[in-house]
């Protein structure tokens, strides 16, 4: 009689990497592009600071680098003027994106679950 053997954790690891391949991916490609378009641009330089960063369970959107207090106030100081771009720039770019990270998460798993 055939045996099934049961591999739990291999199982378990394959379907958390793929989620969060699925959520790295979704930052990349869904949020980050839609953030630059209203990133509030006078030199650029906020803009280039933009980054994904992944770290054991967790995806990092972020903008500032060096620049993170100025970066801050530019994003969450509704009173300034952008004359190119808006405040909440990454906010509304990560809430217009909920949408499709679910989505994208799923196939990810459903990938490595074959």
């Amino acid at each position: 009689m055939p045996r099934v053997q049961w591999n739990q954790d291999q199982i378990i690891a394959a379907a958390k990497k793929a989620a969060m391949d699925g959520a790295e991916e979704w930052a990349r490609v869904d949020v980050l592009p839609a953030a630059d378009e209203s990133c509030p641009t006078d030199s650029g330089t906020m803009k280039g600071t933009h980054a994904v960063l992944r770290a054991d369970d967790q995806v990092e959107i972020g903008y500032g680098g060096a620049a993170a207090p100025y970066t801050l106030r530019q994003h969450e100081d509704l009173t300034l003027n952008h004359p190119s771009g808006k405040a909440k720039w990454l906010e509304d770019a990560f809430n217009d994106a909920q949408g499709a990270l679910q989505d994208k998460v799923q196939r990810k798993v459903a990938g490595a679950l074959r």
